[in-house]
């Protein structure tokens, strides 16, 4: 893992990228929920755990939206 030499160089930051179902369960994709939801958890454990070393960690959580299609969209 970085999160040693990230110490060593002054800290940073780690972006995770997750899902909706995190805490909106699909129930199309359970075995993601699970394990999103345990990416979660950790994420929170680590930014503590590492906080007084200037370093996070953050989940990004893009969920479904609508749209049109986007060739009705781009102009030919």
């Amino acid at each position: 893992m970085v999160a040693p030499i990230m110490a060593r160089t002054g800290g940073g930051a780690i972006i995770n990228i997750s899902t909706f179902a995190t805490f909106e369960p699909d129930p199309d994709f359970p075995t993601s929920a699970v394990y999103r939801a345990g990416l979660a958890s950790y994420a929170k454990l680590f930014a503590n755990q590492h906080a007084k070393d200037n370093m996070r960690m953050n989940n990004v959580l893009p969920g479904r939206y609508l749209q049109n299609s986007p060739a009705k969209q781009v102009p030919a």
